[in-house]
């Protein structure tokens, strides 16, 4: 793997530096990866496009400090990506190009939107200034009952819990009963990821009761450097008059495909309502909690839409045409420190996704 990583970051350095970048973006825009009907790459490999694609980026927190506990983009690693995707694409506002593909208007060449889910305050702090700078869209989905408040939402709990606990060991309330040690910040982390994995399958008044359980049975009653941590409404609509739109999250974040769809409806519909009250504009598209291809279902994507969204997007890896479904929007995330690894990334994905 490490030898992989080395050649890949070698081929990626070799196109930055020659200048193959440009060119190779020239041909992802005129042709794209043939691929069988099983979705494998097909010889002679390089078809002609059949229509335009544009990439959806998502993002979620930002730092000026690395923490694997909380995973967050390095503000100077997005200022550049920033920077070069001002200079070298077409940075589009998702709900504007959704309105032009609704005209019939061809996706813009090098189209690409930037997305940032939950609302952490660094958006505002750290983010929101380098968007500003490079005159650079970008649109936000709020989990709302978030917002104006010091509570954090479950996944980031379960995290602080167990980097700052006292306790030495812990037997978590789910899959049997497992016992975790915690003597290093290495255990603190692998308990960390093994307990959230865990709780994704779990039914959310569940989940939110195991965690409230961890955090009691973990002496942990102070979120201490978490509290404030998510944006307030008066960023919002600051950001809002500068060219940044919102789009819903729902208030609490459940996974939506483990809720009945009527209390699905309600998370959707009264994040929807809350974001539209506060921010004074109309909110047309929603993310999709997680977001991944297991966490919406068809009668999902059929209550947005009845909502009155004109789109919504997933964490399914890929880009997306004028004929992708609306209702799951694609998106990629990259997070690469590397310039020159972000911008082989993008270009690769374009021509092969």
């Amino acid at each position: 793997m490490r030898m992989r990583r080395a050649i890949l970051s070698t081929l990626t350095r070799i196109c930055w530096h020659s200048g193959l970048l440009s060119g190779l973006n020239f041909l992802a825009n005129e042709t794209q990866l043939r691929r069988s009907r099983t979705g494998r790459p097909d010889f002679p490999y390089i078809a002609r496009r059949q229509s335009p694609n544009f990439q959806v980026l998502t993002y979620h927190r930002f730092t000026m400090r690395h923490d694997p506990f909380f995973p967050s983009v390095d503000i100077e690693a997005f200022a550049r990506q920033v920077a070069f995707l001002a200079r070298h694409y077409c940075v589009v506002d998702l709900g504007d190009l959704l309105r032009q593909l609704d005209t019939r208007r061809q996706v813009p060449k090098n189209a690409v939107a930037l997305t940032f889910d939950d609302g952490y305050r660094d958006n505002y702090e750290l983010a929101f200034p380098i968007l500003k700078h490079y005159k650079v869209p970008a649109t936000i989905f709020l989990t709302t009952g978030f917002v104006n408040r010091d509570d954090i939402l479950w996944n980031d709990k379960v995290c602080f819990a167990m980097k700052h606990t006292s306790r030495q060991e812990y037997v978590a309330p789910l899959s049997g009963g497992q016992r975790f040690l915690l003597h290093t910040p290495k255990e603190r982390l692998a308990a960390a990821m093994q307990i959230l994995w865990a709780l994704f399958h779990v039914p959310h008044e569940r989940k939110l009761a195991v965690v409230e359980q961890m955090l009691e049975e973990l002496n942990i009653h102070d979120f201490g450097e978490l509290r404030e941590s998510m944006l307030t409404w008066d960023q919002a609509r600051e950001m809002g008059r500068n060219g940044i739109r919102f789009g819903a999250h729902t208030v609490t974040h459940p996974i939506l495909s483990q809720l009945p769809l009527d209390k699905a409806r309600e998370e959707i519909l009264e994040s929807k309502k809350k974001i539209e009250k506060e921010i004074g504009e109309p909110v047309e598209v929603f993310a999709y909690p997680v977001g991944r291809a297991v966490d919406f279902t068809p009668e999902l994507k059929s209550v947005v839409e009845e909502l009155g969204f004109r789109a919504a997007v997933t964490t399914v890896f890929g880009t997306n045409t004028a004929e992708t479904d609306r209702y799951a929007l694609r998106r990629t995330g990259l997070d690469d420190k590397d310039l020159a690894v972000f911008a082989s990334k993008q270009c690769w994905y374009k021509f092969a996704v």
